[in-house]
């Protein structure tokens, strides 16, 4: 064009930057933008998206950053969503953790950069789209990438903005993201925060707290024996400063306590997961199936039988299909192990189906103790509509060839 003496427009740029952008090659892209610049006027709306977009994809997320910036500050309109998720996403990807929190930071002040409708140029932004955000892709991907970068870093003041900006635009935090907050409190070392966040937020949740949302707390309590005692002094803390709900005469959700008592369960320490769960009633709450599972757990792991036993006798109400599967891997690490198949019946009789899994693990504990019942379990276990995995296949496969040799033996 130059040699033809003909001066771009900014119509004429955008097909520059679409054919640079396209070969990825950036530095073009950066002084086509500069030339734009330069002659006084802005580029297009596709132009900057399209630069962002180059820039994202060759890993430079502050560029990005610096480019969308600079276009929003002088231009009469605004970037599209998508270019502002490319722009958190590589900020994410590289740990360019500052850049998530800045943008966060951008996003609440506008009500958030994300709510916008998806559009190529001024008029599609202009239009108005009344379900534009309601199945808009960003609305999944945005915070949590902020989140789970947050978790990984130990911010929890971004992993609070993040929550913030979803409530800003109408979306219920769910578990994930309560334990993302909580797993960014404990990276910092802000242990009693965690567990006070998570008392505050349980009213949130639509479904309470699950294992899910105090993963993180279990996880820190299983990292050292220090921790149990820590735990339990928060618990007692919280118990002894908060007044229960209306209709809740808890003062500690029954979640947190097994969460202590899964990373005790995590560290072999039975006792004191066994003791936490004797003192549950202090804090207003009484066990629940996955108190017992998780003691269970426990049991399984470190062969405590008879303490299986005396748990099952004082839970037995509160069995679910987890607690009989707990029960069969229990029984078939005895060497007397014939009760697993009358609790597999009961489990039946419950109205709970098997898992594959059991199938599994009562055909492999059979045949490597030549016990031919492993026949018997592996028939039901198709019958039931599963499929061994690549395990029992092998066994099976080494059953026969053993058996066929021993038959040509004889002969």
């Amino acid at each position: 064009m130059k040699s033809q003496h003909i001066t771009p427009d900014v119509s004429s740029y955008e097909h520059i930057v679409a054919h640079h952008a396209n070969f990825q090659n950036v530095a073009m892209c950066l002084q086509t933008l500069d030339e734009i610049y330069s002659k006084g006027v802005l580029p297009t709306l596709r132009t900057a998206n399209m630069i962002i977009n180059c820039a994202c994809r060759a890993s430079m997320p502050q560029l990005a950053l610096d480019i969308a910036r600079a276009f929003e500050a002088n231009a009469p309109h605004q970037l599209d969503a998508y270019s502002w998720l490319s722009v958190l996403e590589c900020a994410a990807e590289h740990l360019l953790v500052r850049n998530i929190s800045a943008f966060l930071y951008d996003a609440m002040q506008v009500h958030t950069k994300l709510h916008r409708p998806i559009g190529r140029g001024s008029a599609a932004w202009m239009a108005p789209r009344s379900d534009s955000w309601r199945d808009h892709p960003c609305r999944r991907l945005n915070y949590p990438v902020a989140l789970y970068t947050a978790a990984r870093h130990g911010l929890p003041d971004v992993a609070h903005q993040a929550i913030r900006s979803l409530r800003l635009i109408g979306q219920v935090p769910s578990e994930q993201h309560v334990a993302a907050l909580l797993e960014a409190l404990i990276q910092d070392d802000k242990i009693r925060e965690a567990f006070a966040g998570v008392e505050h937020l349980r009213s949130e949740l639509p479904d309470g707290i699950t294992d899910e949302t105090t993963r993180p707390l279990r996880a820190w309590v299983g990292q050292h024996p220090s921790h149990i005692d820590k735990a339990w002094a928060l618990m007692e803390d919280i118990r002894r400063n908060q007044t229960p709900e209306p209709g809740n005469v808890s003062a500690v959700d029954i979640a947190i306590l097994n969460a202590v008592i899964g990373g005790a369960t995590d560290l072999d320490d039975m006792q004191r997961a066994v003791g936490i769960y004797k003192e549950s009633a202090t804090f207003g709450v009484g066990p629940d199936a996955d108190t017992l599972n998780i003691l269970l757990a426990g049991c399984i792991k470190t062969s405590s039988h008879d303490l299986a036993d005396s748990l099952i006798s004082e839970m037995k109400n509160l069995g679910n299909a987890d607690t009989y599967e707990s029960m069969i891997q229990l029984r078939l690490t005895q060497p007397s192990y014939g009760n697993a198949f009358h609790i597999l019946e009961d489990m039946k009789s419950a109205g709970f189906k098997p898992t594959s899994r059991i199938y599994e693990v009562i055909v492999q504990r059979c045949y490597e103790a030549f016990d031919p019942r492993w026949k018997v379990a592996l028939t039901e276990m198709k019958e039931s509509g599963y499929e061994p995995n690549h395990r029992i296949k092998s066994l099976i496969k080494d059953r026969t060839e053993i058996e066929i040799r021993k038959q040509s033996e004889l002969r």
